[in-house]
This record gives C-alpha cells, sequence and structure tokens, in this order.
C-alpha cells in the first residue's frame, strides 16, 4: 500500500506536542487577561473617590473607549483575514464592549453617575446661597434624572441656580435678573486673586480664564 503513517516515536513525544501548545495558548491570553484586569480596577478605583476615583473615571471616559475601538478594528481585520474566530480574539471583542459603553453617554444612552457617596465624601463643608435674592433651582440632587451633572467628578453634587427672568431669549443683559444682582461667597475663605475691570461679555459668550478656587482647594 502507498503512503506511510509518521507517529513520534520519542518518549512522551505526544504529550510534549500537547505542552508546548497550551504554552503558547496561555501566552495569548496574557494580553485580554490583563486589559480586563486593568479595566476592572479603573472602575474599582472610582468607588474609592478622591484623585484615584477621578483617575479612574478619567480612563473609564476617555482612554478605554479609544483601546475599545482599536481592539474591535484589530478583531474584524483578523478574523476577515483568517477566516475563523479564536477564543483569545472572541473574549476580546467582548471585553472591547463594556470599554466602548462610554462613547454613548455623549448621545445621552447608557449614563451613569458618578459613583461617588456624599456621605462617605471628605472634606465636607456647610455653605449657603450664593446670594440673598431669590434663586430658581434648574439641576441639583444625586440623580441623573435632576442633575445632568451627575455624571462628572467634578460636578457630581453641582447645582444650577438661575434669578428669574433668566431664559427670555432677550438680547439685553439688564433684561435678565442675574444681571447687576451681588453675588455672595457660599463659605468662608481667604481672597488668593482678584481681578475687576474685565468688560460684559455678550449673551451667550463664556470666559474660559473664569475660575473659583474655593476653600479646600477645589477649582470651578
Amino acid at each position: 500500500m502507498g503512503g506511510s503513517l509518521e507517529t513520534d516515536s520519542r518518549p512522551g513525544g505526544a504529550g510534549l506536542n500537547r505542552a508546548g501548545r497550551w504554552g503558547r495558548n496561555k501566552k495569548r491570553w496574557i494580553g485580554p487577561v490583563l486589559l480586563a484586569a486593568a479595566l476592572f480596577a479603573s472602575w474599582l478605583a472610582t468607588f474609592f473617590g478622591g484623585r484615584f476615583g477621578i483617575g479612574g473615571w478619567i480612563l473609564i471616559a476617555a482612554v478605554w473607549p479609544l483601546v475599545g475601538l482599536v481592539m474591535l478594528f484589530w478583531f474584524a481585520l483578523v478574523s476577515a483575514i483568517r477566516r475563523r474566530v479564536t477564543r483569545t480574539r472572541g473574549f476580546s471583542a467582548l471585553l472591547a464592549l463594556p470599554m466602548i459603553w462610554p462613547l454613548a453617554w455623549a448621545f445621552g444612552l447608557g449614563v451613569v453617575a458618578y459613583p461617588a457617596s456624599e456621605a462617605l465624601t471628605r472634606p465636607s463643608v456647610a455653605v449657603r446661597q450664593p446670594s440673598d435674592s431669590p434663586l430658581r433651582v434648574v439641576w441639583d440632587g444625586s440623580g441623573l434624572a435632576h442633575n445632568r451633572h451627575a455624571s462628572s467628578p467634578g460636578q457630581r453634587w453641582a447645582y444650577d441656580l438661575v434669578v428669574e427672568p433668566s431664559v427670555t431669549g432677550a438680547r439685553s443683559l439688564a433684561d435678565y435678573g442675574c444681571f447687576g444682582t451681588p453675588v455672595l461667597a457660599p463659605m468662608g475663605g481667604v481672597v488668593a486673586l482678584a481681578s475687576d475691570g474685565a468688560p460684559d461679555l455678550a449673551i451667550g459668550e463664556t470666559l474660559a480664564e473664569s475660575q473659583v478656587l474655593d476653600a479646600c482647594g477645589n477649582s470651578g
């Protein structure tokens, strides 16, 4: 009969081949597993609050989505070329989905509040209203239903306050209740820097350089 059957005559040869394949397969899992651990660590950091929490949130909202997009592109390209999906590539594609989830937040889809507890946040201070005039609360609270700032660490419990009349569509500053209304310090502190004499901004304009430093050292 034609042909031949080749066998590995070395002692334990078949076992060595299996061990070699298993070793190569394990190496392929190192990258995806490390990425999964790093993603989990980013979410875990947000629950510790402080700089660790904010750093983790920045990774979740700005860095991991880019990594996820690259992983999905790589998955589609390699799978199309090799015409098969391995377990490691499939796992990487599934891992990319929670990575790119924050991209939907820009469209108001699946937005979550920054996971920090008001009761555990330190330091805490008592504040008063920044004006003696009657104020209308536009956004407030800890939930996204009543506070659009809740997904931002720096504005987690921010308030939007207006003096009526506010949204009138008028083109004159004097037609708005806040114009000329004294703004009071919401808490005790030390004035580190003050400036005056800047021209009034036109309606709709903002001053990016405007910054307030509170008694806790936070800028806003």
